[in-house]
């Protein structure tokens, strides 16, 4: 009945302005802070910290584990998992909980008990002002420090991860706010993920978006037989979980990891590169405007893929190809 009502229900969002000012001048010291005292795996809102390195980690992860000379034993697999409605949703007494154990310096850490104290929910009924009900989970939806604080709130279980999932040789898992990868090593390995994730949804309100949350096999090339070998046997370990296995390869903030992913890594943005280049080609705006437009609207496209991935060897040829028509060298 508990996990219907989360299915089915949506959690309000708080939306308080007041907040944002004092919020924002103590943001700072918090990430900083943040990154001195929250677990190593998260790389989400602490200063200091590279998200985009979760991708070449995972990515690394994956590959490796792909090779395994018992992979066809072992069952490896890539993982990505979401919560849903996660910043509505995690519970204000394990926030309070979470940061009191941070070591926090006095005046920063009542400066968010106090924020989070007795949060009520008012309406308008009659041209007054009336209190409604108490609000006991939630993130201030626009606060300067929600993303510091939900990753605080993410501490006890990524601290967990660590401790029972990557020290215990079972795999990798990193992650950036609520967007959680993870390589497993072995596929038996998958219920101690499962317990960490029920301690989340127990303790602080947090449950999967199961649209987002797949599992990728790494034993070999993919098909449907082999999808379906993952499936049967997690089904018999968490059986919740058979169903996130439908993707050949899957995308962890924002890029496809693991092995055989490189085209399809490059297919999007060099596609969308095109397109752009394209319409700028046909637009015959003189070269002064093209190449402003080309620089802010077209050659940023595959950049943040460049960051992780050298470019395929025929793009710069492509892109000469591209600027000449751009530019009218070409007619």
């Amino acid at each position: 009945m508990k996990e219907e009502l989360f299915a089915t229900s949506r959690p309000l969002g708080l939306n308080y302005s007041e907040n944002k000012i004092p919020a924002g001048l103590v943001v700072r010291p918090f990430s900083i802070k943040m990154a001195e005292v929250s677990c190593k795996l998260q790389r989400g809102f602490a200063i200091g910290r590279q998200p985009g390195a979760n991708i070449i980690g995972i990515d690394a992860y994956a590959r490796l584990a792909s090779m395994s000379d018992a992979a066809e034993i072992d069952l490896p697999a890539v993982v990505s998992h979401d919560f849903a409605r996660a910043f509505p949703s995690v519970a204000h007494s394990l926030m309070k909980k979470v940061l009191a154990k941070m070591n926090l310096p006095g005046p920063l850490l009542w400066f968010f008990l106090v924020l989070y104290e007795s949060v009520r929910c008012l309406g308008e009924l009659g041209g007054a002002t009336v209190w409604l009900f108490l609000i006991w989970s939630g993130i201030i939806r626009g606060c300067p420090a929600s993303g510091a604080l939900f990753a605080a709130s993410l501490n006890p279980f990524l601290l967990d991860s660590e401790s029972t999932f990557v020290r215990g040789r079972s795999g990798a898992i990193l992650a950036r706010a609520d967007g959680l990868g993870g390589v497993i090593l072995k596929l038996r390995f998958i219920t101690v993920l499962f317990r960490i994730f029920q301690r989340a949804q127990h303790l602080a309100v947090l449950v999967p978006k199961t649209c987002k949350c797949f599992i990728a096999p790494l034993s070999g090339p993919f098909s449907e037989e082999l999808a379906e070998i993952y499936r049967q046997a997690i089904a018999q370990l968490v059986p919740s979980w058979a169903n996130f296995v439908d993707v050949p390869n899957l995308k962890y903030l924002g890029m496809w990891v693991g092995p055989n992913t490189f085209a399809k890594s490059w297919a999007g943005p060099l596609g969308k590169w095109r397109s752009r280049g394209h319409l700028l080609a046909g637009a015959n705006t003189p070269p002064a405007v093209a190449a402003m437009l080309y620089s802010s609207r077209s050659a940023t496209i595959p950049s943040h893929i460049a960051q992780v991935l050298p470019p395929p060897q025929s793009l710069l040829g492509q892109e000469a190809a591209r600027l000449a028509k751009i530019f009218h060298f070409l007619r």
